[in-house]
């Protein structure tokens, strides 16, 4: 069966960018659907589910390095405008749902773990054949099938791939997010130790000692914490006392009436 993993952040921004000059709900509501819509058509998805972050996100990554995204210009207008109408929108799907605590990336990984047994070029007969409907770089960490929604893109990133994707920025930490990492350590430089070490930590500490950084133990626990995505909710607990949503709500997948057609009687 095959089963579409949506991340709906960047739809978020896409819908409230296309829609600036729009002052109709409505319209703004049917174009998020019918992309969504669209994604799953796409990807020929048998059933879905997709994760958001809803209004009052706590991200609890923040317990671990306060500055975490806080480093980000502020959220434009338009996306303050449309977001509401949009999560709206979202909700109309039985499958997605809003998140408060984890992040999006981190309920993509959790499905990975929980329903994924991927091999390259084997889909296991208990499991989903799993599409990750994402535009995230940061995603190249889960291994499978990906599918770009704005370049209409599929491509496959193998475990290979996925392993050394996930060390390489956890030395290298990543400074959109205001996340540390080991200073003069970038992708090029990092490559040799996550090749040599299979161990993360042993790469770190191995690099980290080549660039004569003190105190690494405290470094990579937090560029760690923030760069490695979940795979269970019960590691939620390591970090925070807060609880998330229980996000397994596979549906399976009825395509509704064209939201376009819908668009296009009220021009």
């Amino acid at each position: 069966m095959k089963l579409t993993v949506l991340d709906l952040d960047s739809i978020t921004f896409i819908i409230a960018y296309n829609h600036k000059e729009e002052d109709r709900p409505e319209v703004v509501a049917n174009a998020a659907k019918n992309f969504i819509n669209t994604i799953l058509l796409k990807t020929e998805a048998d059933c879905y589910v997709g994760f958001y972050q809803k209004d009052g996100h706590e991200n609890y990554r923040n317990e671990v390095v306060p500055a975490y995204k806080k480093n980000r210009p502020p959220t434009p207008d338009f996306v303050k405008e449309w977001k509401p109408t949009i999560h709206d929108a979202f909700n109309s799907f039985p499958g997605i749902v809003g998140l408060g605590v984890i992040e999006s990336d981190d309920a993509l990984s959790i499905i990975h773990h929980r329903y994924s047994d991927y091999i390259e070029g084997h889909i296991s007969s208990n499991t989903y054949d799993i599409t990750y409907a994402e535009v995230d770089k940061d995603l190249k960490c889960i291994p499978g099938k990906h599918y770009n929604y704005t370049k209409d893109m599929f491509f496959e990133v193998n475990s290979q791939e996925a392993n050394i994707f996930a060390k390489i920025q956890i030395l290298t930490g990543d400074g959109n997010d205001g996340v540390p990492g080991i200073p003069g350590i970038g992708p090029a430089k990092a490559l040799p130790y996550v090749e040599k070490y299979e161990s993360v930590v042993e790469a770190f500490k191995q690099a980290a000692k080549d660039k004569k950084v003190r105190k690494w133990i405290t470094l990579f626990y937090q560029t760690y914490s923030c760069i490695n995505l979940l795979t269970t909710l019960d590691e939620l607990k390591k970090y925070t006392k807060r609880e998330e949503v229980d996000i397994f709500k596979i549906h399976h997948f009825e395509n509704t009436t064209s939201a376009l057609e819908e668009i296009e009687d009220w021009e």
